[in-house]
């Protein structure tokens, strides 16, 4: 962890540096000092503007945009009453002794290859919630022609914020034999938490967005959501005609947590990516100017 914080630390200062010098004149990249428009000081090297700075530092790994489709999704766990024996008992099942036999399909589908090696491989959208919180007018009596001020309110609750998550629809359907009947289950059961741990309904779900690194390097998350205690509470319905499509649209299922936690990659170990940072510390800033530090 030394030579991590080290190497971090090497490159944030080499990031400050950089950009103070363009403030103090060692470091002339984008426009002229005061001296040098007055003509008492003639820049030695040709001045660089800000548009090609901008453009310049989105090349930089800390400031490239991110991308859109590098994501991957992970289910800690499922519950174990999800079973063919809990959904018979307290679903009617018509004496169809067919009727919610999920177990095959559930253990397939959640199956370590289809649910751990690339994130859960039937999760094709993610919707990740916002934050928001009420804000009003401070109430002040004969305030006159005064603006009043604004005062906060309360936070906005979770429970209209769900975790949407898009899954694909297959032959053999995670969506109606894992996503539907853990619905069904947890309207049974609550979200109460038990000692018996057969009888929770509750997982945690992670979302990893991906970013590339250096060449020849893996890529890192850049970011993770974790939120905690997660339920699917809703299934959405889905049309199904005679049309040119070929394949089913997929499927979103709402998901209730309690609380979620936000992650950055810089205390991850990255013991390629920080030997290439070691290396040349100054890969984070491109260059633009010879006199560039």
């Amino acid at each position: 962890m030394g030579a991590l914080n080290n190497a971090l630390s090497d490159a944030l200062k080499s990031l400050t540096n950089n950009f103070a010098g363009i403030f103090n004149g060692t470091n002339p990249l984008t426009q002229f000092q005061i001296g040098q428009v007055l003509g008492t000081n003639i820049p030695g090297v040709p001045i660089i503007s800000s548009r090609d700075y901008f453009l310049a530092q989105l090349n930089s790994w800390v400031s490239t945009p991110a991308l859109q489709s590098q994501w991957i999704l992970l289910i800690d766990g499922f519950p174990p009453a999800l079973n063919s024996g809990m959904m018979k008992n307290l679903e009617r099942t018509g004496g169809v002794n067919a009727a919610y036999d999920i177990n095959a399909a559930r253990t397939i589908l959640t199956l370590y290859p289809f649910a751990n090696v690339a994130g859960c491989i039937f999760a094709n959208t993610v919707q990740i919630p916002g934050e928001s919180y009420a804000v009003a007018d401070a109430s002040v009596e004969n305030n006159r022609g005064f603006i009043p001020g604004i005062i906060s309110g309360n936070r906005e609750g979770y429970a209209g914020k769900p975790l949407e998550i898009g899954f694909l629809e297959t032959n053999t359907s995670f969506i109606d034999n894992v996503m539907r009947p853990w619905v069904m289950l947890a309207s049974h059961l609550g979200h109460v938490t038990r000692k018996d741990k057969r009888y929770n309904v509750k997982t945690n779900i992670s979302v990893y967005f991906y970013s590339k690194t250096f060449q020849n390097l893996n890529m890192i998350p850049r970011k993770v959501f974790r939120f905690y205690n997660c339920v699917p509470t809703l299934v959405q319905q889905q049309l199904f005609d005679y049309s040119e499509k070929d394949t089913v649209p997929g499927y979103t299922v709402n998901f209730s947590y309690t609380n979620y936690t936000v992650e950055n990659n810089l205390y991850l170990p990255l013991p390629q990516l920080i030997k290439t940072i070691q290396n040349n510390a100054s890969a984070l800033i491109p260059k633009v100017s010879p006199l560039q530090q």
